[in-house]
């Protein structure tokens, strides 16, 4: 393996006999937004495979796999001197978008670079130093270790100086048969982005950053009722996260964030209630007065 190309070598069956079906040198996919990062996509799938199985990975994947799927990546993580743009302008999204697609919608911001995939992630560090940052602590990994990252939120963290290489192989869950209750149609890393704005699930951490938009007091002349205190909020946050106890409703919760910067100006809540076989849903928005009358709280809904 080169700093540029990986060699990937594929078996096959052909009348019944086992051969190479491939011997190639696989390019990096880099992006300008973040100089220094590198994957090289040496295989997915989108559903397991037949047996024998096909001895290609098919068309354009998106980055993470659909459940059922499978991605196996060299991942490269430059030392902390390579340090991204702290906003993106709409080019850098489209490119990102384009070359890594559908990777937007689970990060919560960049460069943090912090997100939850439900997947199972088996990875082997193969050179460098790099640091897992989870939201309780943070673990310093070296060449030679491995983790399973079990869909938890993370990210990557290289504070050494050089690059750090690592194989990964993202495997997601299968779907259950669904109950028959109010299902939800979106994972719980699942962000929404529109042209100014991101969705971000909410998280009982949002509750000290939200309180200063939602205890504004001129909000509450309009929207009625005291603003909660930071201990408060937590507890209803911790509410909110924990799900409706009524099998048949389905709370969704986001942090409405300003794409260029991740200020937090709002919230969106939408309650999925399952009724003799069909769903309804009722969504309600509560918009910051610093960003009101500038079409945030329509563009959210």
């Amino acid at each position: 393996m080169s700093a540029r190309t990986v060699r990937r070598v594929v078996t096959g069956t052909i009348n019944g006999r086992s051969h190479v079906a491939r011997d190639d040198l696989v390019q990096p996919v880099t992006v300008a937004p973040l100089p220094g990062y590198a994957w090289h996509r040496l295989w997915g799938l989108d559903e397991p495979p037949d047996d024998p199985p096909r001895a290609g990975p098919g068309g354009p994947l998106a980055h993470f796999p659909p459940p059922g799927g499978l991605r196996y990546h060299v991942y490269t993580v430059p030392p902390r001197h390579f340090q991204p743009s702290p906003t993106l302008s709409a080019e850098d999204e489209r490119e990102l978008e384009e070359q890594l697609p559908g990777r937007a919608a689970y990060i919560e911001s960049e460069p943090d670079g912090m997100h939850r995939t439900p997947s199972v992630d088996l990875i082997c560090v193969l050179s460098g130093e790099i640091w897992l940052e989870l939201d309780a602590e943070e673990i310093h990994l070296r060449a030679g270790d491995r983790v399973v990252q079990n869909g938890t939120r993370h990210a990557w963290r290289n504070k050494g100086d050089r690059p750090a290489l690592w194989r990964s192989c993202l495997s997601v869950r299968a779907h259950t048969d669904p109950a028959p209750t109010a299902v939800s149609p979106f994972d719980d890393a699942t962000r929404i982005v529109t042209e100014r704005l991101a969705l971000v699930p909410l998280r009982v951490e949002d509750a000290e950053e939200m309180a200063g938009v939602l205890g504004d007091e001129r909000l509450h002349e309009f929207i009625g009722g005291e603003p909660d205190t930071i201990t408060s909020l937590r507890e209803r946050f911790e509410r909110l996260v924990a799900g409706s106890p009524d099998p048949d409703d389905v709370w969704l919760n986001w942090i409405i964030r300003r794409r260029w910067d991740a200020q937090a100006m709002g919230t969106v809540q939408a309650t999925l209630t399952m009724s003799d076989g069909e769903s309804t849903a009722n969504a309600a928005w509560v918009i910051g007065v610093d960003w009101q009358n500038h079409g945030f709280a329509s563009e959210a809904a």
